[in-house]
């Protein structure tokens, strides 16, 4: 149960919607690990969410999306209405494509406050995946932060340059989290795509007004950099400068937060997230 005044972590697991899990043993707990190891006293409690993770071919289809936004909010309702944490005190977190998961159920909550929730106290973010179509593979030479969205990265993070190609984990996650819905549905869908290029421009101005204050921490040597830059712009637009925090780390990989040995990057940055974390009010 929660003590008076605690502050807690709910932590989404990053695996593009298909591997991984929320064990404490499994390689992308090493970010709540972090989080709890440096966040003392703000936070010394951290939840993960073993949500459904999605399967399509050569396996049965199953728990396609909406089924792992479900699981989140049914470990958001468990906090809040059973374990009696304050909206506020809760603080949503995810890595990769559970930093993907963790802004749709905070957009959820936001688009349906008549569900009696509330809203989170704070949104961290590691290494989002938030253009999970792959528009910026689609039309690499538009925009500001695109030019290098292709062949980013390929020589030096454990997210290949190539990692949309047919045969891919990420191709797979996609095409398993979709289910049902066309890829030229989910290009438009904030839901799935925060970062899309093909979201109409009225939307995208306003679609993370009433967010909570949001820190996302990434490398600037990731395959996902561009569109992370755009998704900081596009909160930043939303919500003011002052409730968005971007922490781009010169030569960091993908999801470097979760790896103790990725030093001094990890431990200056985790000290960065606690001394926000600190901040939250």
């Amino acid at each position: 149960m929660a003590r008076d005044g605690e502050k807690i972590i709910m932590h989404c697991h990053g695996g593009a919607y298909v591997t991984r899990t929320a064990h404490p043993e499994d390689l992308t707990a090493g970010n709540v690990k972090g989080f709890v190891r440096f966040c003392k006293p703000a936070i010394s409690r951290a939840i993960s969410i073993e949500y459904r993770i999605s399967r399509s071919a050569p396996w049965p289809a199953s728990s396609p999306f909406p089924a792992a936004l479900i699981d989140g909010l049914s470990g958001y309702h468990y906090l809040t209405k059973v374990l009696g944490f304050k909206p506020e005190n809760v603080v949503i977190s995810g890595d990769s494509a559970g930093g993907n998961l963790a802004l749709a159920l905070t957009r959820y909550l936001r688009d349906n406050p008549e569900a009696g929730l509330g809203l989170p106290g704070g949104l961290l973010l590691v290494s989002p995946w938030c253009d999970l179509v792959g528009t910026y593979f689609d039309k690499p030479s538009v925009g500001a932060h695109i030019s290098s969205a292709k062949n980013h990265a390929s020589s030096c993070d454990f997210l290949a340059g190539d990692f949309y190609a047919r045969h891919s984990t990420v191709r797979h996650g996609l095409r398993s989290l979709l289910g049902n819905i066309t890829t030229q549905e989910a290009r438009k869908n904030a839901y799935i795509n925060p970062s899309s290029l093909d979201l109409d421009p009225e939307f995208v101005a306003k679609m993370f007004t009433g967010f909570p204050p949001t820190y996302i921490v990434y490398g600037d040597a990731e395959v996902l950099v561009d569109e992370i830059r755009t998704l900081y712009d596009r909160m930043v637009s939303s919500m003011g400068s002052e409730k968005v925090v971007k922490d781009e780390v010169a030569d960091a990989i993908h999801e470097f937060t979760a790896f103790d040995f990725w030093e001094p990057d990890y431990s200056k940055a985790h000290k960065r997230i606690a001394a926000w974390l600190s901040s939250l009010k």
